[in-house]
């Protein structure tokens, strides 16, 4: 009961009236304090019924209950729906859900530093398969109403909400509902009441802030180039027609850039597959399989589990490392400097040995500590059982550690034996070697101390580095030079 409709005042009561609301649905009546005379406010609102036609008759003891129950004694009825009829029951019209912001604009906002970032798009475009996009709800019907009158209120028909499945898109009806899922990794879009899921996701000119950063779960065409400061993070093929300016990419299948890729410091690519490109600058380049450049790799820094393979170009600076061996036509140059070509060595390996060393490192610490316990213990002389406990206690631990120790170390070996299995531990360039190029096979180097004009194979010879001829070309007397070049 709300204040309009009945309050306790003690000013001049209202005008006694009767009327029916606009819609002809409910009956509003004004009536002074009726607790003062429940069958005389009755039986005056019944005189004043008739006119308004109502469908139902209503006996005065009727009225005179619904008064009743209307307000408590004192108060005044104000337009009070004494009477209502049967209301509509409006439709539900069909809607759409979208079950993420895929479509979503304007750009995400970067929390750690508090403000937006322009090559984050809002959007959340990227799908995998099976993932549910939408549930689309199906219309349903209203119900008319009934006036006091007896007359019927009419409900509107619902809309129907349209969303075809289209191209990567599977549509599964439901009793009052479509759930509509991407049949495909892919790039969502909509357009014309359609939705699709694109395996391969096409940029029709450059990557750049009009773009924002791309995430997709499917293959990348890039018709344009990769300006700086952008990301790409891809799961299929990456295929960029133009350059690579300084920026992030993780491409989770392999890499084509039809130009070059520039780097910096504060970017890296990371590739689980094959990289192809014109030239790598100052690049950080990590991958998976082989690394196929046609010009040059210049003062970058290169991994690759595959081969990296320049026959006709160079490797001039920074340090390149391919465990299935290398192809260059050209080593160093007369301005580079630091140039090292590291082959059959295994870039993870070197991580993995790089934590473990760490921890044997602790633990080894560990052990030292409790030893000097154990030593200052004896070193006081007789001890009581206490002191045996505690050194029997210690040389527990001390001997879990040595386990884990010996453990961590025939881990070790046996990765370093897989490792060594598939190595290819030996760079072949083609044309020409510089002077200063630091080569190392496994673990073991060799510098050359010269420059040679003619093609030149490093391998191992007897567990050492050597610079060998290679070729029909080479001159008598320089096999003998070479093989006995000293390793560094």
């Amino acid at each position: 009961m709300s204040e309009n409709q009945a309050t306790i005042t003690a000013d001049a009561p209202p005008k006694f009236e009767v009327r029916l609301s606009g819609d002809k649905l409910s009956l509003l009546v004004t009536v002074p304090d009726p607790h003062k005379s429940l069958p005389g406010s009755a039986a005056r609102l019944a005189l004043d019924l008739p006119p308004l036609e109502l469908a139902e008759e209503i006996g005065e003891d009727i009225l005179a209950e619904l008064l009743a129950q209307a307000c408590e004694p004192g108060q005044h009825l104000l337009d009070f729906p004494l009477l209502t009829g049967q209301m509509p029951k409006p439709p539900r019209d069909g809607e759409i859900q979208w079950q993420d912001d895929f479509f979503a604009t304007g750009f995400a906002l970067d929390e750690e530093n508090d403000r937006l970032d322009y090559w984050q798009r809002a959007e959340k475009r990227a799908v995998e398969a099976e993932q549910l996009l939408a549930v689309v709800l199906l219309p349903q019907d209203g119900k008319p109403g009934i006036t006091l009158q007896g007359n019927e209120v009419p409900v509107p028909k619902p809309k129907n909400a349209r969303l075809r499945a289209g191209k990567g898109v599977r549509a599964t009806e439901q009793e009052d509902c479509i759930l509509v899922h991407a049949a495909v990794s892919g790039r969502i879009n909509h357009k014309d009441g359609t939705v699709t899921v694109d395996d391969v996701y096409t940029v029709r000119g450059d990557v750049c802030l009009e773009t924002g950063n791309i995430h997709h779960t499917g293959a990348l065409v890039v018709q344009g180039d990769v300006k700086e400061g952008a990301c790409i993070d891809c799961e299929g093929d990456v295929y960029i027609k133009g350059m690579v300016e300084p920026c992030t990419i993780a491409c989770g299948s392999n890499l084509t850039v039809g130009g070059g890729i520039v780097g910096d410091e504060e970017h890296r690519i990371d590739v689980v597959g094959t990289v192809q490109a014109r030239y790598l600058n100052d690049v950080i380049l990590r991958s998976g399989g082989d690394v196929m450049i046609t010009s040059q790799i210049d003062h970058s820094s290169v991994e690759t589990l595959g081969q990296v393979l320049v026959p006709k170009g160079r490797i001039a600076g920074g340090t390149t490392v391919a465990y299935k061996g290398m192809r260059i036509g050209h080593a160093g140059s007369a301005g580079a400097t630091g140039t090292l070509l590291m082959a059959g060595v295994d870039w993870r390996l070197i991580e993995k040995q790089r934590d473990r060393k760490a921890k044997m490192v602790q633990l080894q610490e560990i052990r030292e500590e409790l030893t000097r316990r154990i030593d200052h213990t004896v070193a006081q002389g007789i001890f009581d059982e206490e002191q045996r406990t505690k050194i029997a206690e210690i040389k527990v631990k001390t001997e879990k550690i040595d386990k884990a120790l010996q453990a961590e170390s025939d881990v070790q070996a046996k990765e370093n034996e897989e490792s060594t299995r598939e190595a290819v531990r030996e760079v072949a360039v083609l044309i020409s070697l510089w002077t200063s190029v630091t080569f190392q096979l496994g673990s073991a180097k060799v510098v050359s101390d010269r420059n040679y004009d003619l093609p030149r194979l490093v391998s191992l010879r007897r567990d050492k580095a050597r610079i060998l001829p290679m070729g029909d070309q080479n001159t008598p007397g320089e096999a003998d030079a070479d093989v006995d070049a000293d390793s560094k």
